[in-house]
Parts: C-alpha cells; structure tokens; sequence
C-alpha cells in the first residue's frame, strides 16, 4: 500500500474526504519532523516511537578501495514498533510476507 492508498483507506474507515485526510497526515508528518528535528523522541503509543539517534564515529573498509576509512559521526532515526503493530503481524507466516515490497 502506498501513502494514496492509505489516505483512501482511512478516508473511508473516518468518513472525512481524501483532501482532510491528506492534510492530516501531511500535519501528522510536519509534527514527527518538527519533533526529532529539535533532538526529541516521539511515540505513538501502540504504533510506534521514533527517536533520533547519536551515532559515534567509527573505523570502516571501502571495498571499491580495499582501505580502511574514517566514518564520521552522524545523527540517525530509531524507529520502533509498538505493541499493536507487533500485534498486527504475530499471524503472519515467513512465506506469507511478500519479500521486496
């Protein structure tokens, strides 16, 4: 399912048109960037947390090169599901995921 798909999806179960749904979760998105931008973690209880995450530099190997190099230290995003999402997939058999998408 791709973000259209979803707003259509949600649009339907809410009763709002596609555009208000779009907006909120465009609104929904504007909030979780906001936040992790300013160095805090969010959670969406039962769905998920993002939280910005530090991570040291580091000795690395350039295999184009064949050389050790320096990796600077960056700023990535962890993003964990919650119970619900957990929840959502507990069924699922390995051969019932589709691999790739």
């Amino acid at each position: 399912m791709n973000k259209q798909e979803a707003i259509k999806a949600a649009a339907q179960k809410t009763g709002l048109t596609q555009v208000d749904t779009a907006k909120t979760l465009s609104a929904l998105e504007e909030v979780i960037y906001e936040t992790l931008a300013k160095g805090e973690r969010i959670q969406l209880t039962g769905l998920v947390t993002f939280a910005p995450v530090a991570r040291a530099a580091r000795k690395g190997f350039d295999p184009t090169k064949g050389v050790p190099m320096d990796i600077p230290p960056t700023v990535g995003v962890s993003t964990k599901a919650g119970q619900k999402t957990k929840q959502a997939v507990e069924g699922l058999k390995f051969e019932d995921v589709k691999k790739g998408e």
